[in-house]
């Protein structure tokens, strides 16, 4: 049977996204973080002092994990953590390892 799932897949998804447009017209929190992660990645200034914002995360780590968030993360944290962001950035890491320091 040549039924083509990728395809089928591909529609179902795009059906979905029309049903739940036409049933809540405001962006969903997913959509929102969306535009503003490919805001962020778009400009890489913006990114570099992301990156860096990102790493104030560690003052709500205990014992290497962040289980809870100030609002509206909260509602995030309420169900998971996460991993402690790493002392330094990748771009950090990458600099010292292959640039020397500076």
């Amino acid at each position: 049977v040549k039924i083509d799932i990728p395809s089928m897949l591909v529609q179902l998804r795009a059906e979905h996204v029309e049903q739940a447009r036409a049933n809540h017209p405001m962006p969903t929190p997913e959509a929102l973080a969306m535009a503003a992660a490919a805001f962020v990645m778009a400009r890489p200034r913006v990114f570099d002092r992301a990156t860096r914002l990102l790493g104030l995360g560690r003052l709500f780590a205990r014992r290497g994990r962040i289980r809870a968030l100030p609002f509206p993360l909260s509602a995030w944290t309420s169900s998971r953590d996460a991993p402690s962001p790493p002392a330094q950035t990748f771009r950090q890491w990458w600099a010292l390892e292959h640039e020397g320091p500076s």
